[in-house]
Parts: structure tokens; sequence; C-alpha cells
């Protein structure tokens, strides 16, 4: 799992301001509303690819712009886990049923 930092392209004592202003622009950019318009017909693979990287991009802001994940996912990664910053809810429904 590529770490949430490097998606955004910030370095881990990134603040809050900072870490928003990255995703903003990555969205813009990546965004495949803003893709499909750039390009009337896109590569299969290549869409492919930057829709990937959209979903990385918003679940790397979705765990580093709340304090509490990213406190949690901070010291996973310190611990030398990469579980965390996985949806957390979609784990649980697994693990029942």
């Amino acid at each position: 799992m590529e770490d949430h930092y490097t998606v955004l392209g910030v370095t881990r004592d990134a603040d809050p301001a900072t870490i928003k202003r990255q995703y903003r622009r990555l969205a813009l950019k990546l965004h495949p509303d803003r893709r499909a318009a750039a390009a009337a017909a896109p590569a299969a693979d290549a869409a492919d690819a930057t829709r990937t990287r959209f979903l990385r991009v918003q679940e790397a802001y979705r765990v580093l712009s709340n304090s509490d994940l990213r406190r949690a996912y901070d010291a996973e990664r310190a611990g030398g886990g990469h579980r965390y910053g996985c949806d957390q809810r979609k784990e649980a429904r697994h693990a029942v049923g």
C-alpha cells in the first residue's frame, strides 16, 4: 500500500491547510469529469489508472484530514503496520459475515 503522504505529495509534518490545498489541486487534476472534458476519447487503461489514482488521493485525504485518523495512521505506520487507512467499516462487514 502506498503511503498516504506520498499519494498527496506532502511531508509527514504538513499542516491541515497544506494537506487540503494539495488534495484540491490533485482532485481537480484527476477528477474523472475534468479528465473526460480534457480528452474526448481517453484510452480505457489510462482512464482506469487515473480513476484509481483519484480514489487513492481521496482515501489519503480522508485519513490525513481527520486528526484522529491521522494520529492512528501515523502510529500504525511507525509500528510497521500497513493496515490502517483501509475502510474500517468494510473490514468489519467482512469479518462479521
